[in-house]
């Protein structure tokens, strides 16, 4: 696709207006123009896109282009894309940026495994305020695998600012805005939120799912209740292997005890007092 100087200085110059207007175009279409522009040009055009907009579009670029794109944004809106490219294709873009992006994305990118950030959904779809509804029935038809029951409705920044339900749509005109239809939930989850303090049933009595920020009150993605309650039981089984692995040690150093002592001549195994072992163990401890 060529790309007139005109063009280029208009986009370069108007990101903000420019993503407006290429957000009614699909990724394949995205992708091509934006594979010409200037991986800065470019990135400041993907800051303004929706974030599922961004990542399909990203999704089809060259690695090492999407990763010279990702490389002009900021560590927050790079992992707000990355988080919803598919496994393969995000390892492969990361290993192609500037290794002192590698650690703030990490930070970044990972939330420890008992936290909601651990265990959410991030490829929910999501829409800025000012987007037409013309617009979002467009992005619906484009994500359909990313919608749930509601749609999420950030600024431009992508500060999470309300939810916005499907039926709303159905009696709104084409020119109203989404920030306009949304509302504000009741409850907004924080993705540093430790996982056990959501748990409760009276918690989840009025909704199955529950949008989620990071400490800017940038839209992450949602927790869902199903995975909220597969990530306790891992979290459980995980704590019971550990007690088992505990167990099984102390059982192997009390057999390796009895039959060290075989070996030697020692008593058998019915002979060796408790009381030995423990004080055995306790010796080995003390000396590590």
């Amino acid at each position: 696709m060529a790309i007139s100087q005109f063009t280029l200085s208009i986009l370069a110059a108007h990101p903000q207006n420019s993503a407006q207007s290429l957000e009614v175009f699909e990724p394949p279409v995205l992708a091509s123009l934006l594979s010409e522009l200037p991986a800065t040009t470019a990135a400041e055009i993907v800051h303004e896109l929706p974030p599922a907009l961004a990542a399909a579009t990203l999704t089809l670029m060259e690695n090492m282009l999407a990763a010279s794109v990702i490389k002009h944004l900021d560590a927050d809106r790079a992992a707000l894309i990355l988080r919803r490219l598919a496994h393969a294709k995000r390892h492969e873009v990361f290993n192609l940026l500037p290794a002192a992006q590698w650690v703030s994305l990490r930070m970044v990118l990972r939330y420890p495994e008992d936290t909601v950030g651990a265990v959410m959904d991030p490829d929910v779809l999501s829409v800025h305020a000012e987007m037409p509804v013309e617009n979002i029935l467009k992005n619906m038809r484009l994500f359909k695998s990313q919608l749930l029951h509601t749609i999420y409705v950030t600024d431009r920044n992508h500060a999470f600012s309300g939810i916005l339900d499907i039926r709303e749509l159905f009696f709104a005109r084409d020119n109203q805005l989404a920030g306009e239809l949304s509302q504000r939930p009741e409850v907004v989850i924080t993705a540093r939120t430790p996982l056990h303090s959501v748990k409760s049933d009276r918690f989840w009595a009025s909704a199955t799912e529950y949008p989620v920020v990071d400490n800017q009150r940038r839209f992450l993605g949602v927790l869902h209740r199903n995975s909220l309650l597969q990530a306790m039981q891992h979290l459980h089984d995980k704590s019971q292997d550990a007690g088992l692995g505990e167990t099984a040690l102390a059982l192997s150093e009390v057999l390796w005890s009895a039959w060290a002592g075989i070996f030697s001549g020692a008593a058998p195994i019915a002979a060796v007092p408790p009381s030995t072992v423990t004080q055995s163990r306790q010796e080995n401890t003390d000396e590590s």
